[in-house]
């Protein structure tokens, strides 16, 4: 593929990619860039060849590990918005469980109140029959000892 051998070696050289366009067929050098182009023509091909085949390796190596790195960054960037939404998710769950906690508290306290107002009346009138009771019971026993002293002074 002569695009990818022109890239090659454009990339080889060390050519910005500012510097340089590839067309379909052709390798588009700005005004000034194509020294290099013919240092390499001048250079004995035994020399080029090794030099090329090192810096096209080295290129290789360089794409791989940027292909590494982004993938890297990529990876980096999902665990971080997990973490986020992992938090935020946290977050709302808490806030549920003190709404829920509050609201549970609030039906406990109302039920306990009633409840308590419910004892205390029970336990009033428990303790007005109680009351009465022991009323009568003295009454009765007053009585008796009237009828007693009655009978006594007959």
């Amino acid at each position: 593929d002569p695009a990818a051998f022109c890239e090659a070696i454009a990339i080889a050289c060390e050519v910005s990619n500012r510097d340089y366009a590839l067309g379909l067929t052709r390798l588009f050098l700005k005004a000034g860039c194509g020294a290099f182009l013919e240092d390499l023509a001048t250079m004995d091909p035994s020399t080029v060849v090794p030099l090329l085949i090192e810096k096209i390796a080295q290129s290789k190596r360089k794409r791989a590990a940027a292909t590494i790195l982004g993938y890297r960054l990529l990876g980096w960037w999902h665990a971080k918005r997990f973490k986020q939404h992992r938090e935020a998710a946290a977050v709302a769950q808490q806030a549920v469980r003190t709404l829920r906690a509050r609201r549970q508290y609030a039906a406990w306290s109302l039920a306990r109140q009633e409840r308590l107002k419910k004892e205390a009346a029970e336990r009033a009138l428990r303790e007005a029959e109680e009351r009465a009771r022991r009323e009568a019971e003295e009454a009765a026993r007053i009585e008796e000892e009237k009828l007693r002293k009655q009978q006594e002074e007959e």
